[in-house]
Formats: structure tokens, sequence, C-alpha cells
């Protein structure tokens, strides 16, 4: 439950209120405020809401992007439910199930432009080996000669403009799948002077 801040508002006050502010303080750990008429007082409080977490979306949390520092926190997505006087906070498909609701996808897509000679199905080939070999642990898939998937990441290969040379891959991820997308972009970028080489 929540840890409310108790305090006591004195409206007449004995010619010394200090020793009667001191005891409610001692006694009762309560604090004690003597505002004038017009004057607010601000109470701070720590509030310690408890929210209980599914397991599945904790497990899906987990498995998503490298391991976190154990010390930091992590971001998790998720839906924070709200019923009977209880906080629970499920995957965003558990809430649309037990709610009713028909989801909307929105989807995220990276364009990184860089230059290699090589045709789009050889490039497309290179960038799968160089993924497939850095992420032993994820589902790594060549779908075609120009488009791989990184679980749910779909990395397309293709040519920018009249210029053959000129290459554009294009990274797309669902908002549920930020931290994944971010992740493979950036090996991407770190990697392309690799792969074109």
């Amino acid at each position: 439950g929540c840890h409310w801040t108790q305090a006591f508002f004195c409206r007449s006050l004995p010619r010394d209120p200090f020793p009667l502010c001191n005891a409610f303080l001692s006694h009762a750990d309560v604090n004690c405020h003597m505002p004038a008429n017009g004057e607010t007082v601000t109470v701070f409080t720590s509030p310690n809401i408890p929210v209980d977490v599914s397991l599945a979306l904790l497990k899906r949390e987990r498995a998503v992007g490298p391991l976190p520092d154990s010390k930091k926190p992590k971001l998790m997505h998720g839906t924070l439910i709200i019923k009977d006087n209880s906080f629970r906070l499920v995957s965003p498909e558990q809430a649309l199930k037990e709610l009713g609701l028909a989801e909307h996808q929105l989807r995220f897509t990276c364009r990184i432009h860089f230059q290699d000679p090589r045709k789009e199905h050889e490039t497309g080939l290179r960038v799968y080996n160089h993924l497939k070999s850095i992420l032993k642990d994820y589902s790594v898939q060549h779908l075609s000669d120009t488009s791989i998937m990184v679980e749910s990441i779909l990395i397309q290969v293709t040519v920018q403009s009249e210029d053959p040379a000129t290459k554009l891959l294009l990274v797309s991820w669902t908002y549920q799948e930020e931290e994944m997308g971010s992740y493979v972009t950036s090996l991407l970028k770190k990697a392309l002077p690799q792969i074109t080489a």
C-alpha cells in the first residue's frame, strides 16, 4: 500500500507552540505545520506503490538486447493496469486481450546510406554473414537476396539512386522493439566499413 506522510495543522495555538509541535514530532512522528491564513504548505511524501509484474513480461524484456548491467536500471516496456486498487504491469498484448481492444501497429525505420560497388544481393549476403557471426544468441534469418531478419527487426538492402554503388540499408522495427532495433542499427553502422571492404 501507499505510505502517507502524516501532518498536524494547528488552528488555535498556545502562546508558545513549539513544545506542542515537538511533542507531536517526538511521540507520534508527526510533522507539525503552522501556516498563516492564505499560506500554502507543501507536504512531501515518498509513496511506496507495489506493482505486480507478469512473469512473461519479465522474461521477454530480459531476452531483448544485450545483457544489462545488473546495477543499472533497465527500461521496461509494458502496460500498467489499475483495477480494484491493484497495479499490474503486463505486456501490451496481454492488456489488449484483457481490455478487448485492437492493436495499432507502429513501425520505425532507420536509413543508413553507404557506398558498396557489389550487387545488392552480394551486399545482403555480406550483411547477413556479419550479423550471424556477431549475434550468435539471436535468430538471424536470410529471408531473400536483399532481406534479413534479426528476431523481429527487418533489414533490407536497396540501391539509393542511379549510381548502383550507392546503397541504402533500411532497418525497421516496431515501437516495442526499440532497444533491439537501436542495438542492431548501431552494430550495422560500426560494421559497414568492414562489410563493404
